[in-house]
């Protein structure tokens, strides 16, 4: 058991949630090299407490752990006050279900993939979090007020305000939705 200090069980763990720790690091620092970080990070931190762990959800207290280490990224970098124009302009990749779409599928996509991306990545951190647990990963509200500490009426509440920012982003793009979705109140 991985609580009990079992690496072959914390192993199973990793793998089990990686890529969901590496998602949602990526949907917050916007930056490859950082969300490999804040990952491995997050595995060690989780490694050296898991013993300590409350509850049983343990993709909730990865995220949790995950979000503090990208929030100690963002308090060091602005002490820091550098950036770079190649990690600025790095973009959120959300990840697409895989059963082996065929390249007319990507190609038709790819647009519409690269707007959502661009809106999604002008949210807040506080939105941007939230879509990614809710909408990217499908995590419950619940899960996400656990995550970010917040309760689950300011989730709700995050939520709307992303998905309408979301929506009126992509409208404002000429041509990308048909027309009688680029107009409609949905």
């Amino acid at each position: 058991m991985a609580k009990t200090g079992d690496v072959d069980s914390f192993n199973r763990l990793v793998a089990l949630h990686q890529d969901a720790v590496y998602g949602f690091s990526l949907s917050l620092t916007r930056q490859h090299a950082l969300a490999d970080d804040v990952t491995q990070e997050t595995f060690i931190s989780a490694f050296r407490s898991i013993a300590n762990m409350r509850g049983s959800n343990v993709k909730s207290w990865l995220l949790k752990i995950a979000r503090n280490k990208a929030y100690d990224h963002f308090r060091r970098q602005s002490r820091r006050q550098e950036s770079s124009v190649e990690d600025e302009t790095t973009a959120f990749r959300e990840r697409l279900p895989s059963d082996n779409p065929s390249p007319s599928d990507v190609a038709i996509n790819s647009e519409l993939r690269d707007a959502i991306e661009h809106c999604v990545g002008a949210l807040s951190h506080e939105h941007r979090e939230v879509v990614v647990l809710v909408d990217v990963q499908g995590g419950s509200y619940e899960d996400a007020s656990s995550v970010t500490g917040v309760s689950i009426g300011t989730i709700k509440s995050r939520l709307n305000r992303a998905r309408r920012r979301v929506r009126d982003c992509l409208r404002s793009i000429p041509g990308l939705l048909p027309e009688q979705l680029a107009g409609s109140e949905a």
